[in-house]
């Protein structure tokens, strides 16, 4: 066999190989050592509800090829083999993996929701923006988070006593002899005040104004001279609310269509599949894929119930207080892993047979009833999404929002 002919079947064994094959290997290797994250927001009640949602098991399929190394050969056997091609050796080295079945997991992207205001929504992502920040001791993720705050209702300093608060309950759970009441401290520890150093708050002003921070971030995050969080990973990105500007946008889409001449004018009404929302979703979704982060954004929901106007407020009507999983399709509701009904837990009301005795003697039951500030999150649209997977992440939270912090109670 001439030099010629023996370089030419090496370049037939041969196997070129794209960088997105390795990543897809590497992703591989990644499941099959590390399978399932243990903790995603560091709240066990919530990561629960998330197992059901996130990890899609897929039928097997062919993987790579594992190359194996060959046996020594005997002396008989090299003889025999001395013409033998450089494709028949190689043949005998390269097996095939058996096929093994590979879990899909989905980005997590958490939609927070509420009928009302003042559901209890911003005091979760108190909360769960504490746990993302906190170091490993206190039982926090040590990442940074990225808050837009559309509505402008986040509180710096409501948000440093949500986290001392955990802090004083961590120590209190640790430490069975310690006296000190949660929350009792009036001083901000250097914990929570180095946890508020890697929360970053942004408080756009319009749609535009949220898509010009979006396409910013990567530059303002990977810059260590703006500020302390370029060595932390990016755990959380919060819109609150993704629904701010929606009459807003809805006014300038209007206008926008009134100014073109009638004849390139669409019916009004119509959804405009470029619009701002879509653009929006579409830059959250490239910075997931870059930063491989959790993305948390709430909205209010008005749902269609035909009892809303053909009935009367009648407190003790069970038809009043179910919760109708139907809510108006918008750009939003696809986009999201998991959909989290937030709601302030009723109190019942005085019945219409109560004279003012009853009453003023049930009111301060009630009264401590309300200052408990409990609130319930639980999975919404458990029939509408069937096609998102078969398995589906069931139960509900309960936490307690008072003047002290935020604490769960199951």
């Amino acid at each position: 066999m001439s030099a010629e002919q023996y370089g030419s079947s090496l370049l037939d064994g041969v196997h070129e190989e794209s960088l997105e094959q390795h990543d897809q290997l590497l992703a591989d290797v990644r499941r099959l050592l590390y399978p399932r994250q243990q903790s995603v927001l560091g709240l066990e009640q919530l990561d629960d509800l998330l197992e059901g949602v996130r990890h899609l098991d897929e039928p097997p399929s062919a993987q790579y090829p594992e190359w194996t190394s060959s046996r020594a050969p005997s002396p008989e056997h090299a003889i025999n083999d001395e013409g033998a091609s450089y494709e028949d050796n190689a043949a005998n080295i390269e097996t095939e993996r058996p096929a093994i079945a590979k879990t899909k997991t989905k980005p997590v992207i958490i939609e927070l929701t509420s009928q009302h205001s003042a559901s209890g929504k911003t005091s979760i992502l108190y909360y769960l923006a504490g746990l993302a920040t906190l170091p490993y001791e206190s039982s926090g993720k040590q990442s940074a988070v990225v808050w837009i705050d559309s509505d402008g209702r986040v509180s710096a300093s409501r948000l440093a006593q949500v986290i001392e608060y955990h802090l004083s309950m961590a120590r209190t759970d640790s430490t069975e002899s310690n006296t000190q009441q949660p929350g009792g401290a009036s001083i901000t520890s250097p914990t929570a005040l180095e946890a508020l150093n890697h929360i970053h708050i942004f408080r756009p002003q319009s749609s535009t104004q949220v898509l010009n921070i979006l396409d910013s971030l990567p530059r303002y995050l990977l810059d260590p001279t703006r500020h302390k969080s370029s060595h932390r990973q990016l755990g959380l990105l919060i819109l609150d609310s993704a629904t701010a500007f929606h009459a807003q946008d809805r006014f300038d889409a209007e206008m926008a269509r009134l100014d073109l001449p009638l004849q390139q004018r669409e019916p009004s009404g119509k959804p405009n599949p470029t619009s701002k929302a879509s653009v929006i979703i579409t830059r959250l979704s490239a910075l997931q894929a870059r930063f491989e982060c959790t993305i948390l954004f709430t909205t209010n929901t008005s749902t269609m119930t035909a009892n809303t106007s053909n009935q009367a407020a009648t407190p003790n009507d069970p038809s009043r207080v179910a919760i109708n999983d139907s809510p108006i399709i918008s750009p939003w509701t696809r986009f999201a892993t998991l959909t989290l009904q937030v709601e302030r837990v009723r109190v019942a009301q005085f019945a219409p047979y109560m004279d003012l005795e009853q009453c003023l003697h049930d009111a301060e039951r009630r009264l401590e009833v309300v200052r408990r500030g409990r609130f319930t999150v639980e999975v919404l649209g458990q029939r509408r999404d069937s096609s998102r997977g078969k398995a589906r992440g069931t139960g509900n939270v309960t936490l307690s929002v008072t003047e002290a912090g935020v604490r769960i109670e199951s």
